[in-house]
């Protein structure tokens, strides 16, 4: 129980005080709350790695199975029995609390949270406050400035929380009018949703200021996990700091924003709990291959169910594809081509972009005409968006379309100031 309230502790803190920068909640009744949740995923995890005798791995590997194992349970009860997520919680934490007492430790002293454990879940603790201090306090700036200073999806995200949070939302889906909620990868909404019905909470702040900040913490533990099967707390220590300071080091001014990793952390925090699911699962893949026991593989197995192996190609590979494609317009767009126009920013046209995004490749031609609906002004710039649009013009089912010249000027913010570099 010590190594089960330390590892609470370390990780409500900043949860905590991430919530409170929403300007929601007041910092006590934050740490209240939060500390609630924390507790009990941190004991579903411990409980679930001592049922599968991996009660030797780190604190930061509990609490990835206890996010994985409760947000699964509470999306069970919620669909299955149309429970508000707070009822299912209180129904879970009853079932952990038995198992606790009924199930105690036996055998070998309960293990201690030493030192190095502390480390890394200080660790991951800290890199969370990092990533997402400033996407958390938008709630506070949407009431301040009006003005969201996050991506619009979170207003979404928000919706879905409250839809199983907050017991006067409607309980239908939000993109199907008069429909039931469908069957869909709504379970990382669980555990926010069960802290709006506590703390009676709208869910864009939860959003922002928990859910994203449960998910990077998450992420962040299963890296720490993964580093220390490999090569012990050191090794930890360095794969949570490679995971969060390597991929994206544009954020920190070198530039190189090619992976977009902080880019999609931010606006697809669901894909952070995932991320860190997926790296304990090779963790715990790594013991097991030296031991040749069955039960690492097994839990493993466990951990990674989330949907059909039949549809992985026809579903996820395209989904991916499609998501990745559409992201190269931030990064390679950004770094490799050539520049027909002399724009403030470092705008790129790169043909092979375009090819794979339908014209959106001609990056540099949209940022000097951002109005302009077609972005392939040369004749051998291909651009099916444009043919698409230009086809429904000439149906009559669109209008008064903007088309840009190449020799037309640009718009006099884009337009680079007299002795300025261009990037």
């Amino acid at each position: 129980m010590t190594r089960t309230v330390g590892t609470t502790l370390i990780l409500a803190v900043p949860l905590s005080v991430l919530l409170w920068l929403s300007g929601a909640v007041p910092l006590p009744l934050a740490f209240g709350g939060v500390t609630l949740v924390v507790f009990f995923v941190t004991v579903a995890g411990f409980l679930a790695l001592r049922a599968l005798r991996l009660a030797d791995l780190p604190a930061s590997a509990a609490w990835v199975a206890g996010v994985f194992a409760t947000a699964l349970v509470l999306y069970a009860l919620v669909a299955w029995f149309k429970l508000l997520a707070l009822h299912a919680f209180a129904v879970w934490a009853g079932v952990l609390a038995v198992c606790a007492l009924v199930f105690p430790e036996r055998g070998a002293p309960p293990q201690r949270l030493d030192r190095k454990e502390m480390a890394g879940l200080a660790l991951c603790a800290l890199m969370t406050l990092m990533w997402c201090r400033e996407i958390a306090q938008a709630p506070a700036r949407l009431a301040r400035e009006h003005l969201l200073f996050a991506w619009i999806d979170y207003f979404v995200h928000g919706a879905i929380i409250s839809q199983f949070g907050d017991a006067l939302a409607a309980r239908g889906s939000v993109f199907l009018a008069d429909h039931a909620p469908l069957l869909y990868h709504y379970a990382s909404y669980m555990l926010p949703a069960a802290l709006a019905g506590l703390l009676d909470q709208p869910g864009l702040a939860l959003a922002t200021s928990f859910w994203l900040p449960m998910g990077v913490l998450t992420l962040c533990a299963g890296a720490y996990a993964l580093g220390a099967a490999l090569a012990g707390p050191t090794g930890g220590l360095a794969s949570v700091a490679v995971l969060t300071l390597v991929p994206d080091a544009s954020t920190y001014g070198l530039r190189n924003g090619f992976l977009s990793f902080h880019f999609h952390m931010m606006v697809s925090p669901g894909a952070d709990y995932v991320i860190g699911l997926f790296l304990l699962c090779a963790a715990l893949l790594q013991r097991w291959v030296p031991r040749g026991s069955l039960q690492p593989l097994v839990a493993s197995a466990l951990l990674a169910v989330g949907g059909w192996p039949l549809v992985n190609w026809a579903i996820f590979l395209r989904v991916v594809v499609g998501l990745h494609s559409t992201w190269l317009v931030n990064s390679a767009t950004h770094l490799w081509g050539s520049r027909r126009f002399q724009t403030k920013d470092d705008s790129r046209n790169s043909w092979w972009v375009a090819m794979l995004t339908f014209g959106e490749g001609w990056h540099n031609n949209h940022h000097a005409h951002p109005t302009s609906a077609r972005h392939g002004l040369a004749w051998y710039e291909l651009d099916q968006n444009w043919i698409g649009i230009r086809a429904l013009q000439i149906l009559g089912l669109a209008w008064d379309i903007k088309v840009a010249k190449i020799r037309q000027p640009l718009p006099e913010e884009a337009v680079v100031p007299a002795g300025e570099a261009v990037a």
